[in-house]
């Protein structure tokens, strides 16, 4: 029997790869998704794609996590809205913080092995005169940061008192082919401006990414 791996937030740019690397090595794949629509991307031999919808409104995650030895957990919410500062903070808690602990406690109860939980390099701050190292301190700035540092706290204690592993990932911008966001504008942009003053960077560009 394959070893079961959950992967949320799987029709993503960070899931999709996630999904494929795990396909590759192997595993049974339970995939979840906002919607039917992303489902329908991707779908494959050992992948077993459900739309779930906005996850802070999921309060049992018990059918999804049974069966499963691990957890990814990439579903997040990272983007500001035109929302109220305080209505931002809540939702930030509410999706980050929130269902990800409700998530972790239907894995400890499901027996789920290892939790791996992709946090943000934002957790340490914005800045710095030199790499972050174990030592230094989280020092979080903005609400999307904090929400990921109050959810990495929780997992903790949570993980602390039960035998499920808890491992914590803060990756810096991820890109690649594909990438979305401001670096896919900010690539556009570079290759329109240089595209006749500066050839070879524009082909520089198209070629990385």
């Amino acid at each position: 029997m394959k070893n079961k791996v959950l992967i949320t937030g799987a029709a993503g740019f960070v899931g999709q790869a996630t999904v494929e690397e795990f396909v590759k090595q192997g595993w049974a794949v339970r995939a979840l998704t906002r919607s039917v629509v992303t489902c329908d991307r991707a779908r494959r031999r050992h992948v077993e794609y459900i739309a779930v919808g906005d996850i802070s409104d999921l309060q049992d995650w018990s059918k999804h996590c049974n069966d499963c030895s691990v957890i990814v957990h990439l579903a997040a919410r990272a983007h500001r809205t035109a929302e109220a500062p305080t209505e931002q903070r809540e939702a930030f808690n509410r999706v980050n913080c929130e269902a990800s602990v409700r998530l972790a406690e239907s894995a400890v109860a499901c027996g789920v092995k290892r939790f791996v939980y992709i946090s943000s390099a934002g957790v340490m701050g914005d800045f710095s005169e030199r790499p972050f190292t174990e030592i230094d301190s989280p020092a979080p700035v903005s609400e999307y940061a904090r929400s990921k540092w109050k959810a990495e706290k929780s997992l903790s204690t949570l993980c602390d008192s039960s035998r499920m592993e808890l491992t914590i990932l803060r990756p810096t911008l991820i890109y690649g082919p594909g990438n979305p966001g401001n670096l896919e504008r900010l690539l556009r942009l570079i290759k329109l401006n240089s595209a006749s003053r500066y050839p070879s960077l524009a082909s520089t560009a198209s070629a990385v990414f």
